[in-house]
Protein backbone atom coordinates (compact mmCIF):
# COMPACT_ATOMS: atom_id res chain seq x y z
CA UNK A 1 0.00 0.00 0.00
CA UNK A 2 1.83 3.17 -1.26
CA UNK A 3 -0.46 5.36 1.29
CA UNK A 4 1.88 4.02 4.22
CA UNK A 5 4.96 5.00 2.35
CA UNK A 6 3.66 8.45 1.91
CA UNK A 7 4.70 11.38 3.18
CA UNK A 8 2.86 12.35 5.82
CA UNK A 9 2.38 7.59 6.33
CA UNK A 10 -0.91 6.85 7.23
CA UNK A 11 -0.59 5.08 10.41
CA UNK A 12 -3.59 4.02 11.54
CA UNK A 13 -6.87 2.71 10.15
CA UNK A 14 -10.60 3.05 11.71
CA UNK A 15 -12.47 0.67 9.44
CA UNK A 16 -16.21 0.50 9.17
CA UNK A 17 -17.04 -3.05 10.76
CA UNK A 18 -15.06 -6.04 11.86
CA UNK A 19 -15.21 -7.61 8.88
CA UNK A 20 -13.78 -5.14 6.84
CA UNK A 21 -11.21 -4.85 8.85
CA UNK A 22 -10.69 -8.81 8.92
CA UNK A 23 -10.21 -8.35 4.92
CA UNK A 24 -7.79 -5.04 5.64
CA UNK A 25 -5.97 -7.18 7.97
CA UNK A 26 -5.63 -10.12 5.44
CA UNK A 27 -3.96 -7.39 2.62
CA UNK A 28 -1.66 -5.92 4.88
CA UNK A 29 -0.23 -9.64 5.51
CA UNK A 30 -0.26 -10.30 1.92
CA UNK A 31 1.49 -6.97 1.66
CA UNK A 32 3.71 -7.67 4.22
CA UNK A 33 2.65 -4.09 6.21
CA UNK A 34 2.94 -5.80 9.93
CA UNK A 35 0.16 -4.63 11.93
CA UNK A 36 0.40 -2.94 14.58
CA UNK A 37 3.90 -2.05 14.05
CA UNK A 38 3.64 -0.69 10.56
CA UNK A 39 0.02 0.55 11.11
CA UNK A 40 -3.09 0.17 13.62
CA UNK A 41 -6.08 -1.30 13.23
CA UNK A 42 -9.46 -0.93 14.57
CA UNK A 43 -12.78 -2.01 13.81
CA UNK A 44 -16.35 -1.85 14.97
CA UNK A 45 -18.93 -5.03 16.24
CA UNK A 46 -16.69 -6.91 18.30
CA UNK A 47 -17.32 -9.78 16.53
CA UNK A 48 -16.65 -13.29 18.04
CA UNK A 49 -13.67 -14.16 14.89
CA UNK A 50 -12.05 -10.54 16.20
CA UNK A 51 -9.96 -12.30 18.88
CA UNK A 52 -9.21 -14.99 16.72
CA UNK A 53 -7.28 -13.17 14.19
CA UNK A 54 -3.58 -13.13 14.26
CA UNK A 55 -3.08 -10.55 15.47
CA UNK A 56 -6.03 -10.31 17.19
CA UNK A 57 -8.10 -7.76 16.35
CA UNK A 58 -8.92 -4.00 18.60
CA UNK A 59 -12.65 -3.29 18.02
CA UNK A 60 -15.90 -1.37 19.15
CA UNK A 61 -18.06 -3.34 21.21
CA UNK A 62 -21.76 -1.71 21.03
CA UNK A 63 -24.55 -2.25 23.71
CA UNK A 64 -27.48 -2.04 21.16
CA UNK A 65 -29.99 -2.43 23.85
CA UNK A 66 -28.17 0.97 25.87
CA UNK A 67 -28.13 2.31 22.64
CA UNK A 68 -32.06 2.13 22.18
CA UNK A 69 -32.83 2.61 26.04
CA UNK A 70 -31.22 5.87 25.24
CA UNK A 71 -32.68 6.68 21.93
CA UNK A 72 -36.32 5.60 23.94
CA UNK A 73 -35.80 8.19 26.81
CA UNK A 74 -34.34 11.42 24.66
CA UNK A 75 -37.48 10.48 22.07
CA UNK A 76 -40.00 10.28 25.54
CA UNK A 77 -38.25 13.39 26.97
CA UNK A 78 -38.60 15.17 23.48
CA UNK A 79 -42.51 14.70 23.40
CA UNK A 80 -42.76 15.36 27.22
CA UNK A 81 -43.84 12.05 28.08
CA UNK A 82 -41.58 11.66 31.23
CA UNK A 83 -41.43 13.93 33.73
CA UNK A 84 -38.14 16.71 33.47
CA UNK A 85 -36.80 14.70 36.83
CA UNK A 86 -36.40 11.58 35.16
CA UNK A 87 -33.50 10.24 35.06
CA UNK A 88 -31.51 9.93 31.28
CA UNK A 89 -30.63 6.99 29.23
CA UNK A 90 -27.50 5.86 29.31
CA UNK A 91 -24.07 7.77 28.34
CA UNK A 92 -22.08 6.84 25.35
CA UNK A 93 -19.40 5.27 28.11
CA UNK A 94 -22.51 2.85 28.48
CA UNK A 95 -23.02 2.54 25.04
CA UNK A 96 -19.56 2.03 23.38
CA UNK A 97 -16.47 0.15 24.92
CA UNK A 98 -13.39 -0.43 23.12
CA UNK A 99 -11.64 -3.83 23.09
CA UNK A 100 -8.25 -3.48 23.23
CA UNK A 101 -6.67 -6.92 21.46
CA UNK A 102 -3.19 -6.62 19.63
CA UNK A 103 -3.79 -4.48 16.37
CA UNK A 104 -3.44 -0.95 18.15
Amino acid sequence: MEWTQGAPPVTAVAAFNDLIALAFLASCRIQHIVVPDDLALIGVDDLPMSSLAVPALTTIRMDLTAAADNLASSVLSTVGARPPTAPSGPGAADILAIVQRETT
